[in-house]
C-alpha cells in the first residue's frame, strides 16, 4: 500500500488546501526566509567587525577629532563677531554721541 502524498500547504491534512492555510504557509515560509537572513546578515555583520573594527575605530576617534576642532572653531569666530559686534556698537554710539 502505497502512502498518500499531501500538498504541504495542506496543514491539517484533509485533503483540501483552504485559503487561510495557503496563507498561513506562506507566511510560515516567509518567516524562514526572514530567519536565514537575518542569521546571514549578523554574520556578516560579524565578519565586518571582526576585520574592520581598527579602522572603524580609527573613523570614530578621527570624526571626535574633527568635530572637537569644529566646535572650537566655532567658538572662536562667535568670539571674534562678538568682539567686532561690540567695536562697532561703540563707534555708532559715538558717532551719535558727536551728533
Amino acid at each position: 500500500m502505497e502512502e498518500q502524498e499531501f500538498d504541504k500547504r495542506d496543514l491539517n491534512k484533509d485533503g483540501k488546501v483552504t485559503v487561510e492555510e495557503k496563507i498561513k504557509y506562506s507566511l510560515g515560509k516567509a518567516g524562514e526566509k526572514v530567519e536565514e537572513i537575518g542569521d546571514k546578515v549578523s554574520e556578516k555583520a560579524a565578519e565586518f567587525k571582526e576585520k574592520n573594527g581598527d579602522k572603524i575605530a580609527e573613523a570614530k576617534e578621527k570624526t571626535v577629532a574633527f568635530g572637537k576642532k569644529a566646535y572650537d572653531k566655532a567658538s572662536e569666530l562667535s568670539e571674534k563677531v562678538s568682539e567686532k559686534a561690540d567695536e562697532f556698537t561703540g563707534k555708532v554710539k559715538e558717532k551719535f554721541a558727536k551728533s
